[in-house]
């Protein structure tokens, strides 16, 4: 039985490589996609989500999600209240209603893969407390140790919403952390970049390149992203192992830091599985492999 697919993603073309490489996985169908929350495009409208899909070569049901994240660390677009929705309804429901559709659908449970803030599946975590029965894998792109991006320990996924994270990590349901760490160890130069994603996305390319530089500004690439798709196509690809983890949901400098327990003082469950080393040589080969 082929495993059940859900992913969350940006509405913009950053995450175009991890999809064309996720929908590779031989077990694997993707049953829906949905659109995070985005404070970069917080008016996102369906055509963008649809766009997206079609240059997949998806067939997957789609749905636009929050506006804005759960609980706002600042000021945004999406206007008050939890979740705000979109105003006008899309057709098959909000991001959390086909979070929770499709996964009491499936027979064995989904795997539900996130490309950015886990605003969405937080949600429906929060509003459909029977869910997490239905599912069987959360895969995060985002978390990290030692530094951030959007803050001195923080990652921009888990920066944009930390508590939903935490209602993540929180859940009891089996979750991978593919984080800006390991993910930073698998750093590209833009021609090898270039070269590994011009047979996956043909003419998008420099768009999607674009997108990445603008998301993760430096010198050489990081996109935790790509680096979880390819783990889920080649295990190899990242090095993990089995901690348990917080994240910080007060304070300023800390917000939104991932704590892993390393050395395991508190006893507490070790439920999350982490990357902690990405093998660069085998990311672009499997890039290559699979385009």
């Amino acid at each position: 039985m082929k495993r059940e697919l859900l992913i969350d993603c940006h509405t913009g073309t950053q995450d175009l490589p991890a999809l064309l490489l996720v929908s590779r996985v031989k077990d694997a169908e993707i049953r829906a996609l949905t659109a995070c929350y985005d404070p970069d495009r917080p008016v996102a409208d369906i055509q963008d989500l649809l766009a997206l899909r079609e240059a997949a070569g998806l067939l997957a049901e789609c749905s636009l999600g929050a506006r804005r994240p759960i609980i706002p660390r600042r000021p945004c677009n999406g206007g008050p209240g939890t979740g705000a929705e979109h105003p006008h309804r899309p057709e098959g429901g909000y991001a959390w209603e086909l979070i929770n559709r499709t996964a009491c659908q499936s027979q064995a449970g989904i795997t539900v893969l996130l490309l950015g803030p886990a605003t969405n599946l937080a949600i429906a975590l929060l509003r459909y407390p029977a869910l997490r029965q239905h599912i069987r894998q959360i895969i995060m792109a985002g978390g990290s140790f030692g530094f951030g991006d959007a803050g001195p320990y923080s990652e921009r996924n888990v920066f944009e919403d930390a508590y939903a994270c935490k209602v993540l990590l929180n859940s009891g349901i089996p979750m991978t952390m593919i984080g800006l760490s390991a993910a930073a160890e698998a750093a590209l130069t833009e021609a090898e970049l270039r070269s590994a994603l011009v047979p996956l996305v043909g003419n998008c390319v420099d768009t999607c390149v674009n997108d990445l530089a603008a998301r993760r500004p430096g010198t050489h690439y990081v996109a935790p992203s790509l680096v979880a798709a390819a783990w889920m196509l080649n295990p190899e690809v990242a090095q993990t192992d089995h901690f348990h983890v917080e994240v910080e949901v007060n304070g300023t400098e800390m917000y939104g830091r991932t704590v892993i327990e390393w050395r395991h003082y508190l006893h507490e469950p070790e439920e999350t599985e982490v990357a902690i080393h990405a093998d660069r040589e085998k990311l672009l080969a499997c890039i290559r492999q699979h385009a």
